[in-house]
């Protein structure tokens, strides 16, 4: 088995190993495809002891050769959670019907007389320079880049944003980072304005701190709009303060008064604090049962919308538990374009549509500009800097 690192000029960059041992091309990316037909698992072997993985999809690849020729790699694959990308080198120099050719330590893949691919053999390994073709990625990122942009949002809610949006895939991050109850009916007074009605809660303490030292967050939920603020707490006496900041927030913005809140009755929202503050401001306090989370089911059920997005967002970059903090507030942003209606929280909050063309996929690579000011006036120092989209 031999390694290909692929060079891409204008199109995108490709990693892949050319195989001997395997019958079919397997990849670990959808955006690797044109074209996809989801299939029923089919079972691939590993070679170690009896572990098996499942291949979901089949496809056809593009890639670019030497000469920006295109050609079409038939029956790919698609292999969630293979940890490299594999080509059968005999069926690959098959089916682009090209000859190999050694020459000065380096194998030519000829097409005709002009060289398609050019590999070197290094220690063993092939390195070759293959090169994806861009009608590839256009033709998936139409449903599967949306549905990573909006953080792995159900299909109807996509539906509702994107009205022309056709999804009926089984997506694995998902089905590993969700697994929703049936929703308690809760029998709450309908409200008929913002702030009329603000649920709160406190999430149990995140086992593994952020990188800034947060193991809770707060969710504040205004009952009319379903706009939802989270506040990040390092510990649970923070509560009162977060809530006070929200209410000086939230009535300069819309203009009006939070009229009611609703929490539990956990020893951060029923104290003194609380007590003393809405007896002054004039704010009727709701107390649920304790340990009975269904009687505050309306902020609940957000909880668990923010907690399983921040799961799928941490899963797909793959991001160690430390950056939670990071996931959970791009989380809270989608979570909140989501249209639950005619209209999504945010519109109703903002009084404008969700900026959802802006959006791209948690943890996409992006560029930085360096300010001139931090480039000391060096001429031939770069101009940006690699990094990750986040929000």
């Amino acid at each position: 088995m031999t390694r290909v690192h692929t060079h891409c000029r204008k199109d995108s960059e490709l990693s892949v190993v050319l195989a001997t041992g395997v019958l079919n091309h397997l990849f670990n990316d959808r955006c690797f495809f044109a074209n996809l037909k989801y299939v029923t698992n089919i079972p691939i072997p590993t070679g170690y002891r009896q572990y098996t993985l499942s291949a979901t999809a089949t496809g056809t690849a593009k890639v670019l050769d030497l000469n920006g020729a295109m050609w079409k790699l038939k029956d790919f694959l698609y292999v969630p959670g293979l940890t490299a990308n594999i080509i059968v080198m005999s069926q690959f120099a098959e089916e682009i019907k090209i000859k190999r050719l050694v020459k000065n330590s380096e194998i030519y893949l000829n097409k005709e007389a002009n060289p398609a691919f050019v590999c070197n053999v290094t220690s063993g390994i092939l390195e070759a320079r293959i090169a994806m073709s861009r009608e590839s990625k256009c033709l998936n990122t139409v449903n599967i880049n949306w549905h990573d942009r909006l953080g792995h949002m159900h299909d109807q809610g996509i539906k509702k944003l994107l009205p022309e949006f056709k999804w009926d895939d089984i997506c694995n991050i998902c089905s590993m980072c969700k697994f929703p109850k049936l929703p308690f009916q809760h029998s709450f007074q309908k409200t008929t304005s913002l702030l009329e009605n603000i649920h709160m809660d406190l999430c149990r303490p995140i086992p593994t701190p952020s990188l800034a030292g947060v193991r809770y967050f707060m969710n504040l939920v205004d009952q009319f709009s379903g706009y939802f603020s989270v506040k990040l707490l390092k510990q649970k006496s923070e509560a009162f303060t977060h809530f006070r900041n929200f209410k000086v927030y939230a009535e300069k913005k819309l203009n009006c008064k939070i009229l009611n809140i609703t929490s539990d009755g956990g020893g951060r929202f029923k104290n003194s604090s609380f007590k003393n503050f809405t007896r002054e401001q004039g704010i009727n306090h709701v107390v649920s049962p304790p340990h009975m989370p269904q009687h505050n089911g309306i902020v609940e059920q957000d909880d668990w919308s923010v907690i399983e997005k921040t799961r799928c967002l941490m899963l797909q970059l793959k991001l160690p538990t430390q950056y939670w903090e990071e996931a959970e507030a791009m989380a809270t942003i989608l979570c909140n374009m989501a249209k639950k209606c005619n209209k999504s929280p945010y519109e109703l909050w903002h009084k404008i549509a969700p900026p959802i063309n802006n959006l791209r996929p948690f943890g996409c690579k992006t560029w930085v500009r360096i300010p001139d000011s931090a480039r000391m006036g060096n001429l031939m120092q770069c101009h940006g800097w690699e990094s990750c989209w986040a929000m």
